[in-house]
């Protein structure tokens, strides 16, 4: 996926999964971004860090479920770099905005299903049966 400057790349891709109702899992992304809010790991709950200025992507990774799933199912990780070699990641917790284009690489699926584990006894032993083919138990 290319997504064009100045655009928020958590919103492009949230908005890709909605309306196409398809799973999106990121792998990782490349070139650079600008004004980010992270908690980072580690830190007290609800503390977030706001960064200004440019950054390049080292890391992005994370995943996107269309509704119903629970919005605690979507969300993107990133390790940024500045200009001086420090580096910084955490959670996105705002906005992911381009600073020049950004090519995010990506699998995308329909059928996207969200699962809670571990599984009820009752669940555990219903047969599925299969799709096509052969049709029999599993």
């Amino acid at each position: 996926m290319e997504i064009r400057d100045g655009c928020d790349i958590v919103d492009c891709i949230a908005t890709f999964a909605r309306r196409r109702q398809r799973g999106v899992c990121v792998m990782s992304g490349t070139r650079s971004v600008t004004n980010v809010t992270i908690r980072q790991p580690g830190t007290p709950p609800g503390s977030v860090v706001s960064l200004h200025g440019r950054f390049e992507i080292l890391s992005l990774s994370g995943s996107f479920l269309p509704p119903p799933a629970p919005p605690a199912a979507t969300g993107l990780s990133v390790y940024l770099a500045r200009g001086q070699g420090q580096v910084v990641g955490g959670s996105v917790v705002g906005s992911l905005l381009c600073s020049g284009p950004v090519v995010v690489m990506a699998a995308s699926f329909s059928n996207a299903a969200y699962e809670r584990l571990p599984l009820e006894e009752d669940e555990m032993q219903t047969p599925v049966h299969g799709g096509g083919g052969g049709g029999g138990r599993m």
